[in-house]
C-alpha cells in the first residue's frame, strides 16, 4: 500500500506546481499553428491547439521557449481521430485522463523523461496495439491502461516501483507481460480478466500479490512466483482455468481464501512448509497431486501429509420412474454420475413392452448402465425384478459403453423377465462411472521400509452400500456370487446375509465384501497406525464404518 500512496502523492505534487503561472496563447511563427498553454517559471502545460488533432500528432518540445513538461487532460481526452502521438523528451508526466477514450490511438512511446503515468491516462484506448514505457517511469496510476483490449504485449521497466490497482484490467488481447525487477507489490486487479495472457513471471522484488490480481486470466498456462513473495491475497489467481501446475515458493507464509478458486485445469500443486491453507483450491476439480515440502499445519484433513493423491471415484446413483408419473431420489454430489428416467410407458400396440427414455449426467462421455424394476414401485430386494431383455434396436443402451449426457431409449420386453401385473412396476436405471463405492483416496508413497498404500478417508454410508448391491444384482449376466432369495441378499460363497428387503443387515460385513470386489481390503492394525503417523489424518473407524486400503503400487507406479 505504501507504493500506491507514493504514486498518488507524486501526481498531486506535480499538479500543484502546474498551477503556478499564467494562461498564454501563442502562435508559432514558423508553422502558423496557435497554441494555448499554461506558463510556469520554467515549464509549459500544453492545453490547446488551433489545428485539428487527427492521425499522427506531434507534441512540441517547447512553446515560446518554455519546455512542455505536462499535457492537459482535456486536450486529447475522448478524441477518437487520434491514431498516434509523438511525446517529446521534455515531458516528465502523463497526467490523469490524458488519453482516456482515444479509441483510435494505435501506437504510443513514452520517453525516458517521463517519471509517472497518471490514473486512467490511457483508459479505454481499445485500439492501442503498441506501447513502449520509458525507463524512468516509477509509478503507474489507477486504471491507467484499463480496457486497452488491443494491447498484445507490455514491458513494465525496472524503474517502476509502484502500480495502482486495475492498471491493466480488461486488456483482453494481452498475450505477454513482463514485470520489472523493482516492483514490490502486485496491486489488486492488475491483470483482472486479461483472458489472453499466457505466461507470467513474478520477479523476486515482489513481496505480495494483491486481491484478484490475475482473476479470470483463463489463458494463463505458465506461472512462476518469485522467491520473495510472502503473501498471496484472496482470489489472486481465481478462474485461471488454463493453469495445470503451480509451485508456491518457500517464502510464502500466507495465502488468502479462494486464491486459486475454480482453476479447473490445475492438476498439481507444490505447497511450502509451515503454510496454512484455508479454502484456497475450491472447485479445482482436476487437482489430484499435492506435494508438501515440509511440516504442514492446517485444518483441512484432505490436505494433510507430505504428498497427497486425490481421486474421487464415485459409485452408482439412480433416479426411478413409475409409469408416466416420475418419482426419484438420488445421491447428490458435485461430480456424481446421475441417471434420470425421463419417461416410461407401455406400447399401445404391444402392452408387454415398456418404452423408456433416460439420460445419464456425468463428467465422462461414456458410462456403464444397468437396469432393474421394482414391483409396486417399492425399492427393495423383496420387490426387485431383473430387467435384462430389450429389443434389438435398443439393447445397446444398456452395458459398459453407453453415451452420457444424451437421451437414450430402451424397449423392455417385460413379459420375458416378469409375469406379474404390469401396471404395478417401476423401472429404474443405474449408471456407474468409477468404483462401486464413493471413495476419496489418498496415497502414501513407497519408502525404504513400506510399500505404497492407497487408502480412503471418507466414511461410506448405508445408502452407498445398498446402491452398490443393486448394481451388482442388476448384472444382465447374473452376479458371480450374490443371490436374492425371498428378498434376502446373500453371498453364495460365505452364506453371509447382507440385505433383507431394503434393510442393511450387516454393514461391517457388507463394506468388507464390497471392498474385496473392488480390489481393496479393510485398513486396520499396523497399516492403520502407519497411515495415521504419516498423514496425521487421525483415522479412527467406528463400528462398521471402516476405511479401504490397497497396498503395493500407487498411481505413479511406485
Amino acid at each position: 500500500m505504501k507504493t500506491n500512496v507514493i504514486v498518488a502523492l507524486m501526481l498531486l505534487v506535480n499538479c500543484f506546481f502546474a498551477f503556478a503561472g499564467e494562461s498564454v496563447n501563442w502562435t508559432d511563427p514558423e508553422t502558423g499553428i496557435g497554441w494555448g498553454f499554461w506558463r510556469g517559471n520554467d515549464y509549459a502545460v500544453l492545453q490547446s491547439v488551433s489545428s485539428p488533432i487527427t492521425g499522427h500528432f506531434v507534441i512540441p518540445t517547447k512553446l515560446d521557449g518554455y519546455p512542455v513538461k505536462y499535457i492537459s487532460s482535456s486536450l486529447f481526452k475522448g478524441n477518437t481521430n487520434l491514431t498516434s502521438v509523438a511525446i517529446p523528451d521534455s515531458v516528465i508526466e502523463i497526467s490523469n485522463y490524458t488519453f482516456e477514450g482515444c479509441a483510435g490511438l494505435t501506437s504510443v512511446t513514452i520517453p525516458d523523461s517521463v517519471t509517472s503515468i497518471g490514473g486512467r491516462a490511457f483508459y479505454g484506448c481499445s485500439g492501442l496495439t503498441s506501447l513502449i514505457i520509458g525507463n524512468s517511469v516509477s509509478g503507474i496510476g489507477y486504471r491507467a491502461f484499463y480496457d486497452c483490449s488491443g494491447l498484445t504485449s507490455v514491458t513494465i521497466p525496472d524503474s517502476v516501483t509502484g502500480i495502482d490497482r486495475d492498471a491493466f484490467r480488461g486488456c483482453s488481447g494481452l498475450r505477454n507481460a513482463i514485470i520489472g525487477n523493482s516492483l514490490v507489490r502486485i496491486p489488486d486487479c492488475l491483470f483482472y480478466d486479461c483472458v489472453g495472457l499466457t505466461s507470467i513471471t513474478i520477479p523476486d522484488s515482489v513481496t505480495s500479490i494483491g486481491e484478484y490480481a490475475f482473476r479470470g486470466c483463463s489463458g494463463l498456462t505458465s506461472l512462476i512466483i518469485g522467491n520473495s513473495v510472502t503473501s498471496i491475497e484472496d482470489y489472486a489467481f481465481s478462474y485461471c482455468r488454463g493453469l495445470t501446475r503451480v509451485t508456491i515458493p518457500d517464502s510464502v507464509t500466507w495465502i488468502g481464501k479462494y486464491a486459486f478458486y475454480e482453476c479447473s485445469g490445475l492438476t498439481s500443486v507444490t505447497i511450502p512448509k509451515n503454510l496454512d491453507i484455508d479454502s484456497v483450491f475450491g472447485l479445482c476439480y482436476n487437482l489430484k497431486d499435492i506435494y508438501f515440502e515440509g511440516e504442514y499445519k492446517n485444518t483441512y484433513s484432505q490436505f494433510k501429509g507430505r504428498r497427497c493423491h486425490f481421486k474421487r471415484e464415485y459409485g452408482a446413483s439412480f433416479i426411478e420412474g413409475l409409469g408416466i408419473n416420475e418419482f426419484y431420489s438420488y445421491w447428490d454430489d458435485e461430480n456424481a454420475v446421475v441417471a434420470e428416467v425421463i419417461s416410461t410407458r407401455m406400447q399401445p400396440t404391444n402392452p408387454t413392452v415398456m418404452d423408456v427414455e433416460y439420460i445419464v449426467h456425468a463428467t465422462n462421455d461414456v458410462v456403464q448402465v444397468r437396469a432393474m424394476a421394482f414391483e409396486d414401485g417399492v425399492q427393495s430386494f423383496s420387490n426387485i425384478v431383473r430387467a435384462v431383455t430389450f429389443t434389438d434396436d435398443t439393447k445397446m443402451n444398456v452395458g459398459d459403453n453407453v453415451a452420457a449426457n444424451v437421451t437414450n431409449s430402451l424397449s423392455w420386453q417385460v413379459a420375458v423377465d416378469w409375469d406379474t401385473d404390469l401396471a404395478q412396476v417401476a423401472f429404474g436405471v443405474i449408471a456407474l462411472d468409477g468404483n462401486l463405492l464413493p471413495l476419496y483416496l489418498e496415497t502414501v508413497p513407497k519408502t525404504d521400509t513400506h510399500d505404497a498404500i492407497t487408502f480412503s478417508w471418507n466414511r461410506v454410508s448405508d445408502s452407498d452400500i445398498i446402491k452398490a448391491f443393486y448394481w451388482l444384482v442388476a448384472n444382465p449376466e447374473g452376479d458371480e456370487d450374490l443371490v436374492v432369495i425371498d428378498g434376502v441378499l446373500k453371498s453364495q460363497a460365505s452364506n453371509t446375509v447382507f440385505m433383507n428387503g431394503n434393510n442393511l443387515v450387516n454393514a461391517e460385513a457388507a463394506i468388507k465384501y464390497l471392498y474385496g470386489r473392488m480390489g481393496y481390503e479393510v485398513l486396520s492394525g499396523d497399516d492403520l497406525t502407519y497411515v495415521n503417523s504419516v498423514s496425521r489424518l487421525g483415522l479412527s473407524p467406528s463400528g462398521s464404518r471402516q476405511y479401504a486400503m490397497k497396498k503395493g503400487v500407487n498411481d505413479k507406479g511406485e
